[in-house]
Parts: C-alpha cells; sequence; structure tokens
C-alpha cells in the first residue's frame, strides 16, 4: 500500500476508468478506419477486446472502492 486512503484509491480509479472510455472510444475508432479503407481490423479487435475486459475489471475496483469509501 502507498499510504492511499480510500477515497484517494477511488479517486485514482475512476480516473483509470475515465481514462479506459477514452482509450475504448479511440480504439473503436481506429477500427472504424481500417474498416472503412478496407484493412484488415483483427488484430485492432481483439485489442478492443481486452480493453473491454480491462474496462470492466477497473469499473468492479471503482464501484467497490466507492461502497468502501462511501459515494462522496
Amino acid at each position: 500500500m502507498t499510504g492511499l486512503n480510500l477515497h484517494e484509491l477511488k479517486n485514482e480509479a475512476e480516473k483509470r476508468v475515465q481514462r479506459g472510455e477514452l482509450k475504448i472510444a479511440h480504439q473503436r475508432e481506429i477500427i472504424s478506419v481500417l474498416e472503412r479503407s478496407g484493412r484488415n481490423a483483427t488484430a485492432a479487435k481483439r485489442l478492443l477486446n481486452f480493453l473491454e475486459r480491462t474496462q470492466a475489471s477497473d469499473v468492479v475496483d471503482r464501484d467497490w472502492l466507492v461502497t468502501r469509501a462511501g459515494g462522496n
């Protein structure tokens, strides 16, 4: 533990979720560009799947911290 309290951990978790949302949106745009240009988007879709699974885990962690630290 780095000495962060629950509220700080909750805030960090929220930032991680927000960054994840941006990464997912960006990856979807990359896939769209690849597909529009007729290029293979398989690897980009795999990365999107990984990002989405990571995001789901980050959301669970964030929600747990919100519950533990209080909603505010």
